[in-house]
């Protein structure tokens, strides 16, 4: 007979070490794209300094975010009822707490399609889905957002990655 408070148990666990990862997953994915593109080169074979390399790969974060930001305004579609937090950094409420578009899921899919088209790594592109499917799961698991709102999330995350990448190798060309 299987012992349900312990399968319970076991699975809660997972769920939460699995929610941690997700819910770090935009700053999991810049670190792996600064340090792995240092360690490979990346800005040198972008005939690009580091310095340009990683100021772009900041500003193109800090836009993502600002454009979540206002895309939220424009929008102003609440959360989802229920919500629950992860830990006390996701409790922080703002004054318009709007879900629409996802910000965790439209900055993880962007993370995901810049390691695709600029990094070119199998493995790091495997490793950068997980995180993103991760991420999705932990905002819809705790009611942060609804599949629309992480869908639209996602899409807008795989334009502003594309743009970015184009915007590099543009820059390569120069």
């Amino acid at each position: 007979m299987v012992d349900t408070t312990t399968t319970t148990a076991t699975s809660d666990i997972v769920m939460n070490i699995l929610s941690q990862i997700g819910y770090a997953g935009p700053l999991t994915l810049l670190i792996i794209i600064i340090v792995f593109s240092l360690y490979s080169n990346t800005p040198e074979s972008l005939k690009m300094s580091p310095q340009t390399y990683i100021a772009i790969i900041l500003i193109w974060q800090i836009a993502n975010i600002f454009l979540n930001m206002a895309l939220k305004q424009i929008i102003k579609e609440p959360r989802p009822p229920n919500t629950q937090s992860i830990n006390s950094i996701d409790a922080i409420k703002t004054a318009n707490d709007y879900g629409m578009p996802s910000g965790h899921t439209q900055l993880v899919f962007s993370q995901l399609t810049f390691i695709a088209l600029i990094l070119k790594n199998k493995l790091l592109t495997f490793i950068a889905f997980l995180q993103a499917i991760f991420t999705v799961i932990q905002r819809y698991y705790y009611k942060k957002h609804t599949a629309l709102q992480l869908t639209i999330g996602a899409m807008i995350g795989i334009l502003t990655g594309i743009i970015t990448s184009f915007f590099i190798k543009k820059q390569k060309k120069q």
